[in-house]
């Protein structure tokens, strides 16, 4: 199940930047209609997979929620950062460009943080 989180956060992010950089909202050629529904449909596997993954990895290795390491640091930065992406990402379907560009940016930089906080959890010691 690892590996499914991996690729979904890898499709939700490649998928998130060009909707975000490429063409202003009001424009909305055919492409950005189907990486709108890719990052959509991702998001909503994602919101599932993740839930179901973070609990049972944290269950599993709560022993570490009790050393201050790297590990640990990363660990919980990506559970609050994929719980708050949910939790945006909800709101945006739901209201869509009604949005406040303030929850948008937010959504836009807690991708940045979980990339950095995946990459820093996999290479961090384990000990």
């Amino acid at each position: 199940m690892r590996k499914i989180v991996l690729i979904l956060i890898s499709v939700l992010v490649l998928s998130g930047l060009p909707l975000t950089y490429f063409v202003p909202l009001g424009q909305a050629p055919d492409w950005r209609k189907w990486v709108s529904l890719l990052h959509i449909w991702g998001g909503v596997l994602f919101l599932a997979i993740f839930s179901l993954y973070a609990w049972e990895h944290i269950s599993d290795n709560r022993h570490w929620l009790r050393r201050a390491a790297l590990t640990t640091f990363t660990g919980v930065t990506q559970t609050a950062s994929g719980v708050l992406l949910i939790l945006t990402g909800i709101v945006m379907l739901l209201y869509g460009n009604a949005v406040w560009e303030a929850l948008r940016g937010v959504h836009h930089w807690l991708t940045y943080l979980i990339a950095a906080s995946v990459i820093l959890h996999i290479v961090s010691r384990k000990t």
